[in-house]
């Protein structure tokens, strides 16, 4: 086994973004609309935070079969984009290009893949199946982006678990 890099089958032990961003890459510099604050349980403002269509992605990997959890602070929940291996965008989010959406006021969000289906959860909602038609076979990155173009709201990820 090799413990020093990652690749597209990496797993990941720990939570991401509770300390640092590694593992993860936005598509621009830090700046106004994309940051990065070490989370604190006392701060809900910490944590990756996404402007008006700031991306970032979880870095060198992949994924069949998985299930994400994170939150958002109890503040702006950003989209999550299922971007397959053909380029197909599926999002989880609130904007209008959304594929399946959840509730405005969501604090946390649960997202489970088997297969082709993909379900969702926020908070203590129950588990129930997007309309998203991915093939069993395909692998997806996974991104999250900010709100819509336009929007001067923050939207914020913190305490990210994916698990295989």
């Amino acid at each position: 086994l090799r413990f020093d890099s990652r690749g597209e089958y990496s797993t990941d032990v720990a939570t991401l973004l509770s300390g640092t961003t590694t593992s993860i890459a936005p598509d621009r510099l830090p700046g106004a609309d994309l940051s990065f604050q070490t989370a604190q349980a006392n701060d809900p403002a910490t944590g990756l935070a996404l402007g008006a269509s700031a991306q970032a992605v979880i870095a060198d990997s992949n994924y069949l079969n998985f299930s994400l959890d994170f939150d958002s602070g109890q503040l702006e929940m950003p989209s999550l984009v299922l971007r397959a291996q053909n380029q197909n965008d599926f999002t989880i989010g609130q904007d209008s290009a959304a594929t399946c959406g959840f509730p405005l006021n969501a604090n946390h969000l649960h997202v489970e893949r088997n297969g082709s289906v993909v379900s969702v959860s926020t908070d203590a909602s129950s588990l129930s199946a997007c309309g998203i038609s991915i093939g069993s076979e395909a692998r997806v990155s996974v991104l999250f982006r900010g709100p819509s173009s336009g929007s001067k709201v923050l939207a914020h990820v913190r305490n990210l678990i994916v698990r295989r």
